[in-house]
């Protein structure tokens, strides 16, 4: 089923098989959002064709690989608008470098999640 507000649509997305990564060119945020325009502030993304079926968070421990992440978030953003799911990115920054913060932060968005978005379907 294709149109918008249309329930999602059991035609197979196009998907594809290994990718090729490569570091060897300079990668911005600039570029990550210019690349990805449907991707809103703050990592969040809905087909604009469907109303998908599932919703997906993401959660990303950070700490000091900034480099890592502008590559991660280049690869990761194609991968996942071609599945057509709905989808938000949360990069948690770690102040503390205790293993147990990974934790705790990670239960408080499962527990969290499902008001992390802004329409409920």
């Amino acid at each position: 089923m294709e149109g918008e507000g249309q329930k999602w649509s059991a035609k197979k997305p196009p998907l594809v098989g290994r990718l090729l990564i490569e570091f060897s060119s300079q990668m911005t945020m600039e570029r990550v959002q210019r690349e990805n325009p449907n991707v809103t502030d703050g990592g969040r993304y809905t087909p604009p064709d469907c109303r998908p079926r599932w919703k997906v968070a993401i959660i990303i421990p950070f700490r000091h690989r900034e480099n890592h992440l502008k590559y991660w978030l280049h690869y990761l953003h194609p991968i996942l608008r071609r599945q057509r799911i709905d989808y938000g990115i949360y990069i948690i920054n770690q102040v503390r470098p205790e293993a147990l913060q990974i934790y705790i932060y990670c239960h408080g968005w499962i527990k969290g999640g499902p008001k992390c978005t802004t329409q409920e379907t």
